[in-house]
């Protein structure tokens, strides 16, 4: 071994170039402006196992694109060139030396975050009102015949002469009649029966019977409407990539292996642009490398992560040039420092901190109500300022528009009654009034009757005083 050693220290190169492209966390700049990663750090210990200190390690001040990359993976002047995609079996790519350095440990699958329990809610509301309508035209229909049955069959002849002389309650029945019954069916196809209005007639209370039995059933049938939509989109667990449309990274292994899981992949270059996307709703989810994933974790917050993915393949570099003469000591070294590798790759991930995690049913079922939910903040907002516009305008139309308090007289005659009733009432109060008058005339003719008749008694007994005094002379 040593000697295997020392023969490689002969052929090493004065200098050794680097290109490499930013795949955190294998190999990446530092907020501090260096070079950092498990890469770097297995790649300078490498060279160092073999070379000592006779070989410069030089690698390039910035990363490269990943198309660019591809172009100098293709037909570059580096000697060595990381991460390149492989498997840990492959020991060369498109003909040159490949070492694979760190296996991956699965794809993870982010889908962004599902429908709410309010908008589950509204979407279930939204697949039924057919059959709501379907309902309430039932229950018009109904409640038209209860109408017809109730008000017209169940009228007595007489009323039905004098309603048909008099147009206009005829309009008004033919449009307070209909709607009655259709009030009356909707009470009664929910139970609840208020009583107010209840059919008559044998036929009315027949059709009452079928209408309860056929209505429950319709009522039940929206119920469970409503229901299945609910459950079924809180309980949906729906995790495929076939079909969807996935984000991933340029020239990635997540590109391949989202077109044979049959989704609809597209490229970005960050990992911030395959984030924002999906956030945006132009993806509906993403493919990434656990550890990537792992290192950029706090973009992922508000997503789901649906699954990872098995998926066998390896990171390692490609060897050219002057890099070629190296390919049997680093080989050497990665077999003879395998515990330290594993190490080396556990300081350099970061684990996956508590996610949102696959079904997010009791999730959504705790969270119908959600007093933090907008969609339930703009309902409340909407209905205090529906109460409160109509506080106001209540109180605008009292000011302006309330009557003054009436005198005793307007007050009693306005009690009587509107139309006719107010009329007659007028006209017995003038005929009260002409009756006092006359009252008071007959009650003055018969005082001046009354002193008539007591100046006439007085007259008549002057007249007899007088004749008695004139016997008494004679004699």
């Amino acid at each position: 071994m040593e000697e295997l050693q020392h023969l490689e220290r002969l052929r090493c190169p004065d200098q050794l170039t680097v290109s490499w492209v930013e795949i955190p966390p294998y190999i990446y700049n530092t907020t501090e402006g260096r070079i950092g990663g498990v890469f770097h750090s297995i790649v300078t210990k490498m060279v160092k196992f073999c070379c000592l200190d006779q070989t410069n390690l030089s690698f390039a001040d910035y990363p490269v694109s990943r198309s660019a990359f591809q172009t100098i993976l293709s037909n570059g002047t580096n000697d060595i060139l990381l991460p390149v995609y492989g498997t840990g079996k492959k020991r060369d790519r498109l003909g040159e030396p490949f070492i694979s350095l760190v296996d991956s440990p699965g794809i993870a699958y982010f889908y962004g975050s599902t429908a709410s329990a309010q908008e589950a809610l509204i979407q279930a509301f939204s697949t039924s009102w057919p059959l709501l309508v379907v309902v309430l035209l039932f229950a018009l229909v109904i409640g038209s015949g209860f109408w017809v049955l109730e008000i017209i069959r169940g009228a007595s002849k007489k009323q039905r002469s004098r309603e048909s002389s008099n147009i206009k309650s005829c309009l008004y029945n033919t449009i307070e009649g209909p709607w009655n019954g259709f009030y009356w069916a909707i009470v009664t196809l929910t139970t609840v029966g208020y009583g107010d209005l209840s059919p008559k007639t044998i036929v009315g209370r027949i059709m009452a019977m079928i209408w309860i039995l056929f209505g429950t059933v319709m009522l039940s049938m929206f119920t469970a409407s409503i229901t299945t939509g609910l459950i079924t989109a809180c309980l949906s667990n729906d995790i495929s990539l076939a079909g969807k449309k996935i984000a991933v990274m340029s020239y990635s292994k997540e590109s391949s292996i989202a077109v044979k899981k049959n989704a609809i992949p597209t490229d970005y270059e960050t990992v911030q642009e395959l984030s924002r996307v999906v956030e945006a709703g132009e993806m509906e989810g993403l493919l990434l490398d656990s550890y990537i994933a792992g290192h950029y974790q706090d973009l992922f917050v508000k997503f789901l992560l649906a699954d990872v993915i098995e998926y066998v393949f390896s990171y390692g570099m490609v060897l050219r040039n002057k890099g070629t003469q190296m390919n049997s000591c680093f080989r050497i070294y990665l077999d003879m420092h395998k515990d330290k590798l594993f190490i080396e790759v556990s300081k350099a991930i970061k684990p996956f901190k508590p996610l949102k995690f696959g079904n997010q049913a009791s999730e959504k079922s705790s969270t119908l109500i959600d007093w933090q939910s907008k969609h339930l903040q703009h309902i409340i907002i909407g209905i205090g300022a529906f109460l409160g516009l109509l506080v106001i305008s209540g109180l605008i139309m009292e000011k302006r528009f309330l009557k003054k308090p009436k005198s005793p007289a307007e007050f009693q005659l306005s009690e009587m009654g509107n139309g006719n009733e107010i009329q007659h009432s007028k006209l017995r109060y003038r005929k009260q009034q002409h009756i006092q008058e006359r009252s008071a005339i007959f009650s003055q003719l018969n005082d001046e009757i009354t002193g008539l008749h007591t100046a006439i008694q007085g007259v008549l007994s002057s007249t007899k005083d007088m004749e008695r005094v004139d016997n008494d002379t004679v004699l």
